[in-house]
């Protein structure tokens, strides 16, 4: 009987993208979701992510896997969906575009006025990372996703300080580094010590997760550094 590995767990994450009212009489928004082949800030743990590309969210898109949109990343705050056909995808080479109509609820409601007058100007995603490379670029270091469960968007005005403990972890897996001194290196921004001096060096990273009861930031301190192995 063959067991099924479990999903990694799922990371948000926030790009600086234009969310706008595309109908006032239909109270229609829309904007992009997640911008193509550009940086992110500098997340924790010292690096910065890029989707590479439109095909980044084709598994999501061809299998027609319900997308959500939550106002806030609320669950109870539910704004449209690609099922019921209250919100509409559209991929190209510059990004995943999304259109949504926001229904009449206390959250649809709030949501309108929130983005009508700009209260509300951005927005986050939230995911499942598939398939990823981290790289060494110079004096960063850089993950490139290359596939993602796209599992829903979220018109947010505080975007949270988001975790990559899941994105550290699937680091640390790949290399056979214990993921605790692993997660030392991301605290310290010292990531770019596990690649060498080169800048062309890639570690191809698909998450992976594992039982590690501290944080990024919580990692002793005391612990020890990983050893590079000789090549």
């Amino acid at each position: 009987m063959s067991t099924r590995k479990p999903l990694p767990d799922e990371e948000t994450r926030y790009w600086r993208t234009d969310l706008e009212v595309r109908s006032e009489s239909q109270r229609r928004i829309g904007g992009v979701a997640v911008p193509y082949n550009r940086r992110s800030q500098l997340l924790p743990g010292g690096f910065y992510e890029i989707v590479e590309n439109r095909s980044a969210v084709a598994k999501t898109l061809g299998d027609k896997l319900n997308v959500t949109l939550l106002l806030e990343h609320r669950p109870d705050w539910l704004l449209a969906s690609t099922d019921s056909d209250t919100m509409r995808l559209v991929n190209d080479e510059a990004g995943l575009g999304f259109d949504a109509d926001l229904p009449n609820t206390s959250a649809g409601n709030d949501a309108w006025e929130l983005i009508r007058t700009k209260r509300i100007k951005g927005t986050s995603i939230g995911f499942i990372a598939m398939d990823s490379e981290f790289r060494r670029e110079g004096a960063t270091v850089v993950r490139y996703l290359s596939a993602m469960r796209l599992l829903h968007i979220s018109p947010t005005a505080q975007p949270a300080y988001p975790s990559t403990i899941t994105a550290v972890r699937s680091l640390a897996a790949q290399i056979g580094e214990d993921p605790a001194d692993v997660e030392l290196l991301a605290a310290q921004g010292e990531l770019r010590s596990l690649f060498g001096p080169r800048s062309d060096l890639a570690v191809v990273a698909p998450p992976t997760v594992l039982p590690v009861p501290n944080a990024v930031g919580g990692a002793s301190r005391n612990r020890r550094r990983p050893r590079r192995r000789p090549k």
